[in-house]
């Protein structure tokens, strides 16, 4: 007997393309769910080409893209790049989140030295607080020779 797929009624009665991109993002997440973020990356491929005026959003993926546990195995540095390289152009290099996100970017690329100029950078860009002491810390790790992992997003106002 064939497995049935487990998606909710509601796709059933839906219109075909809401149905279909339903489908899909569930899809998406059992595929993530069991180790396999092929489809998902194509699903945040898709929104990184709707979305790729929106600084924003690109950065929001990048970030996802590169601090989400179900991601570390299989990394998609070249969406990710794509994302951050967008979201750092249309804020003309002026937000520190954005630069944040670069810098980690190209750690994890094996640039460690271009990453440690984005971290320096965005360190001179943040105003005082918490955020311009979450991106000092991130910096002195990268000066130590190691990547932190993501700060609380909070923290940094993302």
């Amino acid at each position: 007997m064939p497995r049935k797929k487990p998606y909710p009624a509601a796709a059933g009665v839906l219109p075909p393309k809401e149905g279909k991109e339903l489908r899909e993002s569930i899809e998406a997440q059992i595929g993530l769910a069991r180790g396999d973020p092929t489809k998902f990356y194509a699903q945040l491929s898709k929104l990184a080409d709707e979305e790729f005026d929106d600084a924003e959003a690109m950065n929001e993926i990048a970030w996802r893209l590169l601090t989400v546990p179900g991601f570390a195995k299989n990394l998609n540095l070249p969406l990710a790049e794509k994302c951050a390289v967008q979201a750092v152009k249309l804020t003309k290099e002026e937000h520190p989140d954005k630069l944040d996100t670069l810098a980690r970017l190209r750690w994890l690329q094996g640039k460690k030295e271009e990453a440690i100029r984005w971290q320096i950078k965005a360190v001179d860009k943040a105003e005082a607080g918490a955020m311009k002491a979450a991106l000092q810390k991130t910096l002195d790790a990268l000066l130590k020779g190691t990547l932190p992992p993501a700060d609380d997003e909070e923290e940094l106002g993302r």
